[in-house]
């Protein structure tokens, strides 16, 4: 047995020199390319998506005074709409797509995915300054080229700033290494051109300087004394820094460290760490805490090891602003391809073959693994800028051209695809802004359709499933219906409240609830006093005014009251759901009738289940003597308006 051992290792050792001459950077290179090109093939076929059309809809209206010159300040420092940071070699990069391919997606994709291939080059050779291994940096490169959390920054055009920010920070940190390593002042101006430009690509960045710290603190840490140069080198990264968060800090607010919305963001950070092994968070904390444990005891001489497991908290420490996703783990994640290699290497070089085996089928299951996922992912990514696509086509099938007060509504056009890729979250009024070639359309999306009465002739209602479109014609006759029937009215409830609350009670700020002198009588004790009504159940495309009848005493001449509610399904009163209105404070009974069906945000097939009356917005006297709802239409259909009599 021993002598099998031993000839195996021999064998396996005199291959040692061949493996080492498949990590040259040409091969590296050429293997990046094979399989990037391969994993992110999809991406070829992929169109725009969500928050795409909202730059091209930017570029499709300005493009002319862009490039005369003019508009600059707003699209690289103001903020287009939703999109107000500072991230200028983004939009540069954007404007430079568009001046090149227009509206064809296809030469986006490419650029990105070559973006993602210089990135990972990148990451090569940042991995064998801080290792000296090239087994390690090409491993490293590999690893990162395949990760699956990538696929959202390389797949998705709108996502793409953390691609850029990770090429500049990559570059900036690998020529202050060799400007530590050679002390020669033109590596140091590279490194802090490229952290510029790196700020000036994604907010990630801000962390960086503390990685050439950490970097100095770990390589380093004998030079503090002998090399004060090593303080100063500091200063122009901080300045940067200050640079960019004084005078265009808008898009970045600092830390948010709230306790409940940190443990929530290392948790699912730590998904993204193991990915693609995500189980029960529970389980991911103590095996995280083990990978740790092991890996300082095991490679605790090792510089690379501590710099790598640091790099990874610090530099998602700037995202905790944006919240979590995958693009935010695009620079991060060089820590985990670095300490995956080194891990990996040790294994695959030890005069051991039970570790060479467990070293080459880990990585084997690695590639296998991050290959099947990546270009899974970047096949939803595809489909999801195809269902987009084929969205916006078919509403221009049906309707090729709108007048310019057209209103259009949309139900079930998805915010993503089941396996999470993008469709219309956003960009849907963009993307049609675009297809119509008009500045700005108005494009609505609602779970159910909204009972819209006024401008119906200008309304177009559209039911999205998936990728089929059809307009919803009938709905424009049933709320015709609805308007004509806007002239009759009858009783639903009454209220009355000349003996009893009639199941009303106070929730908020209301003192001394009870009935007396005819009316139920109350006192406001703050700004905000409110009271909730017994459970009803009416029809949304029934409902009329909501009459009430209250007289009120308090210093002011007028007040301000409103009237919420809750429609089935809603599990609390939304502040959007509600409609106000004035009355006079002059200690007489009036009737004011508040007409919730004019918000424009009921919705049809809701049954409202629900009020809630804000009587009053100051403190006073309140006397009620009745509550009533109207309804306009005779039946209790759910989408449907016959007039009452």
């Amino acid at each position: 047995m021993t002598e099998t051992h031993g000839s195996w290792m021999n064998r396996f050792s005199k291959h040692l020199p061949r493996i080492s001459g498949l990590t040259s950077n040409r091969v590296i290179v050429l293997a990046l390319i094979a399989v990037i090109g391969i994993l992110y093939s999809p991406s070829f076929t992929a169109l725009f998506n969500a928050d795409d059309f909202s730059f091209l809809r930017y570029l499709y209206f300005n493009i002319q005074p862009l490039l005369s010159g003019r508009l600059w300040y707003e699209w690289l420092v103001g903020g287009i709409v939703n999109y107000a940071v500072f991230r200028p070699m983004g939009h540069v990069f954007w404007l430079l797509n568009y001046v090149t391919f227009g509206l064809e997606p296809y030469g986006y994709h490419v650029a990105a995915v070559l973006f993602h291939l210089i990135t990972s080059f990148a990451v090569s050779i940042l991995s064998y300054l801080l290792t000296r291994k090239r087994m390690t940096a090409a491993i490293a490169a590999l690893l990162f080229a395949m990760m699956p959390v990538h696929a959202e920054a390389v797949s998705w055009l709108a996502a793409n700033y953390d691609v850029w920010c990770a090429i500049y920070s990559f570059v900036s940190l690998i020529f202050y290494i060799l400007y530590r390593q050679r002390l020669a002042p033109r590596f140091y101006f590279v490194a802090l051109g490229a952290f510029v430009l790196a700020l000036s690509s994604r907010e990630i960045a801000l962390a960086l300087p503390i990685m050439l710290l950490v970097y100095d603190l770990v390589y380093h840490p004998g030079d503090w004394n002998r090399a004060p140069r090593v303080y100063v080198g500091y200063v122009p990264f901080w300045i940067a820094v200050a640079i960019r968060l004084i005078f265009f800090g808008h898009g970045y607010r600092g830390l948010i460290l709230a306790p409940e919305g940190w443990f929530y963001y290392v948790d699912f950070n730590l998904l993204r760490v193991f990915d693609p092994w995500s189980g029960t968070i529970d389980e991911i904390r103590w095996v995280a805490l083990a990978c740790v444990a092991v890996l300082l005891l095991a490679y605790r001489l090792r510089p690379a090891v501590l710099f790598g497991l640091i790099w990874i908290p610090v530099m998602l420490a700037a995202t905790t602003v944006g919240g979590v996703n995958d693009r935010s783990f695009y620079v991060a994640s060089f820590g985990v391809s670095l300490l995956l290699a080194i891990v990996l290497t040790s294994l695959l070089t030890r005069k051991d073959m039970i570790a060479n085996a467990v070293g080459l089928i880990g990585l084997i299951l690695l590639i296998a693994i991050y290959s099947a996922m990546l270009f899974s992912r970047n096949q939803a990514y595809a489909r999801a800028s195809q269902v987009a696509q084929e969205i916006v086509q078919r509403v221009k099938e049906l309707h090729p051209t709108i007048p310019p007060d057209a209103r259009l509504v949309f139900v079930g056009v998805p915010d993503s695809v089941p396996e999470g890729a993008p469709v219309f979250g956003a960009g849907l009024p963009e993307a049609l802004s675009i297809a119509y070639q008009r500045p700005a359309v108005a494009v609505s999306k609602f779970s159910k359709f909204p009972i819209w009465l006024d401008h119906l002739d200008h309304t177009y209602f559209f039911l999205a499933d998936h990728r089929r479109v059809t307009e919803r014609t009938d709905l424009i006759a049933t709320l015709e219906t609805r308007v004509r029937c806007a002239s009759f009215s009858q009783p639903a409830i009454t209220w009355d409240m000349t003996r009893d609350s009639e199941g009303w009670a106070p929730w908020n700020q209301l003192d001394g609830f009870e009935n007396r002198s005819g009316a139920l009588v109350t006192r406001s004790v703050g700004n905000d006093p409110f009271m909730g009504s017994p459970t009803i159940d009416i029809p949304a495309i029934a409902i009329g005014d909501i009459e009430i009848t209250m007289r009120v005493n308090t210093t002011q001449p007028t007040f301000q009251g409103k009237v919420y509610w809750l429609a089935s399904g809603q599990q609390d009163f939304s502040p959007a759901l509600k409609q106000s209105f004035t009355g006079q404070a002059d200690g007489e009974f009036h009737t004011y009738r508040v007409d919730i069906a004019q918000s424009g945000m009921l919705l049809l097939g809701d049954h409202i289940t629900r009020l809630r009356l804000d009587p009053v917005d100051a403190p006073a006297e309140i006397a009620i003597k009745s509550i009533q709802v109207d309804t306009h239409c005779a039946s209790g259909e759910t989408s449907q308006c016959v007039c009452g009599q």
